[in-house]
């Protein structure tokens, strides 16, 4: 037993400095000896999972669980990390019901309540997102994955207000994280704060010059701004990171329009269309300037 803790603390050592093959190579070592072996089955999943093996990892981490007395609190981080395993197999429902059981075991656990938020922003259940995202930060305050989600389901519960207080409060420990900035940039503009929106989206492409959505978003907030030639050439640096962005297609169209470049908004328009058929944006924006054309037909 002393040998195989010794083996295990090693795995564990070099799992956590990014060393998965030697991790999982003491895992495996520690199975061969006994197969039932919770920590180590639980590990190797979670190794897996950081692979992109998410299937592999569910079915080890599904034996640490049943190797495992069910009320043990090592048995809760195993229910909460085959969650993510079955989320990122889009399997929502039975990630779902990981979560319930993590916490059924410990009721404090805050990342199995944050889990959970996730779980109801996809499914579009702000409010019930919004009481996970809350009780996650009660139980641990500086979580800021937590506070930053918490932003996105005020925001898209129509309280832009305090999203930007969260989303705030996240950048002022965190400075560094290019998709909050890009948020509070989302957030900004339901204010009709355009120039705070364009300084967050400029923000975030500064951390992450490839950030398409940034610089579409961005666009978007120069052109409402009246700034159109601006608009055009941010919404020309989204699409060459990302050219089927149907989005921005659409939107540097209604910047071509506005500019009076019909043809180009036109040819904007129909290659959002060729790439996303029900943007319904794009059509009916492509019949006005048709219709401007005097393409009446």
């Amino acid at each position: 037993m002393a040998d195989s803790n010794e083996t295990l603390r090693l795995a564990m050592d070099h799992h956590q400095q990014g060393r998965l093959d030697e991790a999982e190579a003491l895992y495996r070592q520690i199975l061969n000896d006994d197969p039932n072996h919770a920590d180590a089955n639980h590990l190797m999943g979670v190794a897996a999972c950081q692979r992109g093996n998410a299937e592999e990892g569910a079915q080890f981490i599904a034996k640490a669980i049943t190797a495992s007395p069910g009320d043990e609190p090592a048995n809760a981080l195993y229910q909460n990390n085959l969650g993510n395993a079955l989320i990122a197999l889009d399997r929502v429902d039975d990630a779902g019901a990981a979560y319930a059981a993590a916490l059924a075991i410990n009721p404090d656990m805050a990342d199995a309540h944050y889990n959970t938020g996730n779980i109801h922003m996809r499914r579009g259940d702000f409010e019930n997102a919004k009481k996970c995202y809350e009780r996650a930060l009660k139980i641990s305050p500086d979580y800021s994955e937590a506070r930053s989600n918490l932003g996105n389901a005020l925001k898209d519960l129509g309280r832009p207000e305090d999203a930007v207080e969260c989303y705030q409060t996240v950048l002022e420990a965190h400075p560094g994280l290019a998709e909050v900035h890009f948020n509070l940039g989302n957030a900004l503009k339901d204010l009709g704060r355009l120039n705070d929106a364009a300084e967050s989206y400029r923000k975030a492409i500064g951390i992450n010059p490839e950030y398409a959505e940034a610089h579409s978003n961005l666009g978007t907030a120069l052109a409402e701004l009246g700034q159109l030639d601006d608009a055009v050439i941010a919404h020309n640096k989204a699409l060459a990171l990302r050219p089927d962005f149907a989005e921005a297609l659409t939107n540097l169209g209604a910047a071509y329009d506005k500019l009076g470049r019909l043809n180009e908004a036109a040819e904007a328009y129909e290659k959002a269309i060729a790439v996303k058929p029900d943007l319904a944006a794009a059509h009916s924006n492509y019949g006005n300037v048709l219709k401007e054309m005097g393409r009446m037909e």
